[in-house]
C-alpha cells in the first residue's frame, strides 16, 4: 500500500481529480486540525466550526473529477474557510437585525410554557406566511435565508439576475414584516 503522507499536495490533488479516496483521506487528516482551528478562532464556535469543516471536505469531494486548483490546496481551502465563516456571520447578522425584538424576548422572557406555545406559534406562522409567497419568490427567499446562499449563488443557480435576485428578496421582507407586524405587536 503506497504511503499518502508522502505525497506532495499537488500530487494529492491529481489523485483526487481521479477521485481517489486515499489522496481525499490524506487531505482531510493533513488539513482537517488547522482549518479547524482557523474556524474556531474566527467564529468562537465548536460546533459551527466542525460544520463549516465538514461541509468543506464534503464539497471538495463531490467536486473532486472536476476539481482545477490553480495554486495550493492550503490556500483552496483557507479561502474556502473564510468564506464559510463569511456566510455565517453575515446569517448571523442578518437574523440578529430582523429579529431583534425575538431575542430581546428570548433573554429578558421566562420560558415557561406559555411564552413557548407562543413562540411555537411565531415560528409556524413564519413558516406558513413563507410558504404562502409566491413560487418563484419563495425559491429565491428559502435560498438566501434557510440554505443561506449568496444572491450572487442564487443568481447563478437560477439564472437570474443579481439584482432580480435582491429586488425579489427585498419584496419578500416586505410582506412578511407587513403580514407578521399584528402578530409581533399583540405578542411581543
Amino acid at each position: 500500500m503506497e504511503d499518502y503522507s508522502a505525497y506532495t499536495d499537488q500530487r494529492l490533488i491529481e489523485l483526487l481529480a481521479d477521485e481517489d479516496r486515499l489522496a481525499y483521506t490524506e487531505i482531510y487528516n493533513r488539513y482537517w486540525p488547522v482549518l479547524f482551528a482557523h474556524a474556531y478562532k474566527m467564529l468562537k464556535n465548536h460546533d459551527a466550526a466542525r460544520d463549516i469543516i465538514q461541509d468543506i471536505f464534503t464539497d471538495l469531494w463531490m467536486q473532486a473529477s472536476g476539481l482545477q486548483i490553480k495554486h495550493s490546496i492550503r490556500a483552496y481551502l483557507y479561502a474556502m474557510v473564510r468564506f464559510k465563516v463569511l456566510d455565517v456571520i453575515r446569517r448571523n447578522l442578518h437574523y440578529e437585525k430582523h429579529l431583534d425584538s425575538l431575542a430581546t424576548f428570548a433573554e429578558k422572557a421566562e420560558f415557561n410554557t406559555d411564552n413557548t406555545i407562543i413562540f411555537n406559534e411565531f415560528v409556524k406562522r413564519i413558516d406558513d406566511e413563507v410558504a404562502q409567497l409566491p413560487d418563484r419568490m419563495r425559491e429565491i427567499f428559502q435560498k438566501s435565508r434557510f440554505e443561506g446562499l449568496s444572491n450572487k449563488e442564487i443568481a447563478e443557480d437560477l439564472n437570474i439576475s443579481h439584482e432580480t435576485v435582491k429586488k425579489t428578496i427585498t419584496r419578500a421582507l416586505k410582506i412578511l414584516r407587513s403580514k407578521l407586524r399584528s402578530f409581533i405587536l399583540i405578542w411581543f
